[in-house]
């Protein structure tokens, strides 16, 4: 499995050591194949959620969801699944689909703060064309003034290379359990 640890700054990432192609093999072993598919999915992943970090920084989340299509990050018709699910998704707010959904969820996520920002702590390929992120989001609410710090977990599946779906959920173990690994 390809994984990214971040700290606070982008020079603490480092990756894991892979093992190297041995010599005069002209084709990948189907786990080698695999392993190099999840590490094009997770930067796939990587760079999609840097422009999203961005453009939250500077509320245009419509202009990140345009470079991340432009660029064949993600697809066009992007399904953002965030309503409950067998107990687990995000109460009070629903599935989106496309740019017009994309947008709705960032205004309706981001909203209530200022200052809101997203680390991402983790960053690993999945079998099945899938990459789940950890990340810890940090806000300052609007009216409260309260600090706020929460760990979401997503999932993100991938088609011909482009992120189709992505599965919001509040506790890190119910994405683990979605993605089939142990809390």
């Amino acid at each position: 499995l390809a994984l990214w640890r971040t700290a606070s700054s982008r020079s603490a990432q480092h990756r894991l050591r892979e093992h190297p192609r041995k010599a005069g093999h002209t084709s990948l072993p189907a786990r080698d194949t695999e392993r190099a598919m999840s590490k094009a999915n997770v930067e796939i992943v990587r760079r999609a959620l840097g422009i999203t970090m961005d453009a939250v920084r500077q509320n245009d989340p419509g202009a990140a969801f345009d470079q991340c299509v432009r660029k064949g990050l993600i697809d066009p018709d992007l399904a953002w699944r965030t309503g409950l699910r067998g107990g687990v998704g995000v109460a009070g707010i629903s599935d989106f689909v496309g740019r017009e959904g994309f947008v709705e969820f960032i205004r309706t996520w981001t909203e209530d703060f200022e200052d809101f920002t997203i680390e991402v702590e983790e960053i690993r390929g999945l079998r099945g064309k899938r990459v789940l992120a950890i990340t810890r989001q940090h806000g300052i609410g609007k009216g409260s003034r309260a600090t706020v710090e929460m760990e979401i977990s997503v999932i993100y599946t991938l088609r011909k290379r482009r992120i189709v779906q992505v599965e919001v959920f509040l506790e890190p173990a119910d994405a683990l359990k979605a993605a089939g690994l142990k809390a």
